[in-house]
């Protein structure tokens, strides 16, 4: 983890350097991240909607079943699943984008609380990147969510529940909801600057899942016709 942060560092301080500004700085460092994990991205989204593709093959061969011998019936699910190409490894596959960005964000929390170039600097409403970016206080102190309002989870929380409602299937939606509910209250104490790493890390996301439906699913069902 330390290489990635002095990684993390050397490029936001050059940054920063060029822009005059810390949070401009961590903007760009995250779009230069998307930029370099595209190709890997795309190929996590492939493997999502092929995944779904074998899982639901599989449901539907497991419903067709007829033994009631649930030993039987245990290993033909089994032989099913294996069949499918359901495994461990491909379920990594098609979660690529999410394990790849996990160790980002670890290694830039760790970064921004223990990063003093931080402290001070100003963007926008946030007046100390290396804290909440408390946009006014609540007068009273609520658990988990401290004192103050912080505008930037609203943003996230934003930005995940428009991507469940664009790209997630209708069944699907309230499960998928929780997620953005949990982002919420997990990443609400965060400091500001992380919380713009990960703003920006989803909005940027948003646009590459709308351009892999739009663009190159379309292109490869025109292409298979």
């Amino acid at each position: 983890m330390q290489p990635l942060s002095l990684f993390i560092v050397t490029i936001v301080q050059w940054l920063a350097d060029l822009s005059r500004s810390y949070g401009i700085a961590i903007i760009v460092f995250s779009v230069m991240i998307k930029l370099a994990l595209l190709p890997l991205t795309f190929y996590g989204m492939r493997w999502q909607e092929r995944f779904k593709i074998y899982f639901k093959k599989a449901k539907d061969e497991i419903a067709a079943l007829e033994t009631t011998n649930q030993a039987r019936r245990d290993d033909q699910i089994l032989d099913i699943y294996q069949a499918n190409g359901i495994n461990f490894t491909n379920q990594c596959k098609a979660l690529l984008p999410l394990l790849i960005q996990i160790p980002l964000l670890v290694a830039f929390y760790r970064t921004a609380i223990t990063w003093e170039a931080l402290e001070g600097e100003t963007f926008l409403w946030i007046r100390d990147l290396s804290v909440v970016d408390n946009l006014f206080a609540l007068g009273m102190t609520l658990p988990w969510l401290g004192s103050s309002f912080n505008l930037l989870p609203f943003a996230l929380f934003t930005v995940n529940a428009s991507e469940v409602f664009l790209f997630r299937e209708e069944p699907l939606r309230a499960k998928s909801f929780s997620l953005p509910v949990i982002f919420f209250f997990l990443f609400y104490p965060f400091p500001a600057a992380c919380m713009i790493f990960w703003v920006t890390l989803n909005v940027a996301h948003v646009f590459e899942r709308w351009y892999f439906v739009a663009v190159i699913q379309k292109r490869g069902k025109t292409g298979a016709a």
